[in-house]
């Protein structure tokens, strides 16, 4: 039983009540997760991850964004009940499990939690007495700031340009597909409080570009999740989660050299959300339907940006009638003036 991956033990567990005990097996689904997450086997990490198979299967599967959502009384009240399970809401509760593999070998593995100036986002001195005006300051420049998740544990490059020339083209188009083709990422978010999962990306590359600019990053390749959220903080009511990874291909390597693994939640305008936003839509990802189905995660990218050109296009409109109602305008108080010029000459 445990050679067979996740998927494969939970098809066992349906067949008779005998084996599906044997599946309940915390050990097996513990080995499950390490061979597919080793970030999960980290030191400090196994012991945040109070029941595996429930970890296995909120992490296993990806978000999609369902464009008619349930809104039946019973969704509603088990999304009340599941809200009330997680608040109240702080970033110190987050942990991001990431790992990342290029030709199904594992790259990187690291857990990181979210930092905040102060390193955290509530503090109080052992008196219990309020936070001084200082750390006040830089917990509120932090949630009020563009949120944005790094992952820094990796070697800085020179600062070079890089210079590429038309010949060189072909060349990187050719290392863009393989690394469309061979990196897959996991950012699996962890919540220590409640033990709720959920995992941010797509596992494949959503896309990939070259880097123009200087530290020597030839490549960003994008992986991420569309999320549903309240249309009273978001009028689209769907914002994105953006996970982009900065490499490089040194010395001739097969591999690419990771140098930077950052997150961020941008809305259809295109703005980045500050850190009060973010935590509400982490905490929004937790509740999201998932899929194994590659066709529906896909599909929320396509909603996302056609819900971008919708609203660029309604900007547009509005700049457009703003332009024809003052230059209407002009041309009214032109003729105007002209025709009181001309009545007083002609008087």
């Amino acid at each position: 039983m445990g050679r067979l991956d996740g998927p494969t033990v939970a098809s066992i567990s349906c067949t008779c009540s005998g084996l599906r005990d044997t599946t309940l097996d915390q050990e097996l689904w513990r080995r499950a997760c390490h061979s597919i997450w080793p970030s999960t086997s980290l030191p400090g990490t196994d012991s945040l991850i109070t029941d595996f198979k429930r970890f296995y299967g909120e992490s296993y599967s990806l978000i999609f964004y369902r464009k008619k959502p349930d809104w039946s009384k019973e969704a509603a009240e088990a999304m009340r009940n599941t809200v009330a399970e997680i608040g109240p809401w702080k970033f110190q509760d987050f942990t991001s499990l990431v790992d990342v593999y290029y030709k199904r070998r594992c790259i990187l593995s690291r857990a990181s939690v979210p930092v905040t100036e102060t390193g955290e986002i509530s503090h109080e001195d052992k008196t219990g007495r309020a936070r001084d005006s200082a750390t006040h300051t830089q917990n509120t420049w932090f949630t009020n700031c563009p949120f944005q998740w790094d992952i820094l544990e990796f070697p800085q490059s020179d600062n070079t340009i890089n210079g590429y020339t038309d010949s060189d083209a072909e060349h990187h188009r050719n290392r863009r597909t393989k690394l469309e083709e061979n990196l897959r990422l996991s950012w699996v978010l962890l919540n220590k409080k409640t033990g709720k999962s959920v995992n941010l990306s797509s596992r494949e590359p959503i896309f990939s570009q070259r880097s123009w600019g200087y530290h020597g990053r030839d490549y960003i390749v994008h992986f991420g999740c569309i999320i549903p959220v309240d249309r009273s903080l978001f009028p689209q009511g769907i914002v994105k989660c953006t996970i982009a990874v900065s490499c490089s291909f040194k010395d001739g390597g097969q591999a690419p050299v990771l140098e930077e693994i950052s997150l961020h939640i941008e809305d259809t305008t295109g703005k980045h959300l500050n850190g009060k936003e973010s935590l509400i839509v982490l905490n929004r990802a937790l509740l999201c339907p998932r899929t194994t189905n590659k066709t529906k995660v896909k599909e929320g990218f396509s909603h996302y940006e056609m819900k971008k050109r919708e609203f660029m296009r309604k900007i547009e409109l509005k700049e457009r009638v703003a332009i024809t109602l003052f230059a209407s305008v002009q041309v009214t108080v032109l003729v105007a003036l002209v025709c009181l010029f001309t009545t007083r000459f002609t008087l």
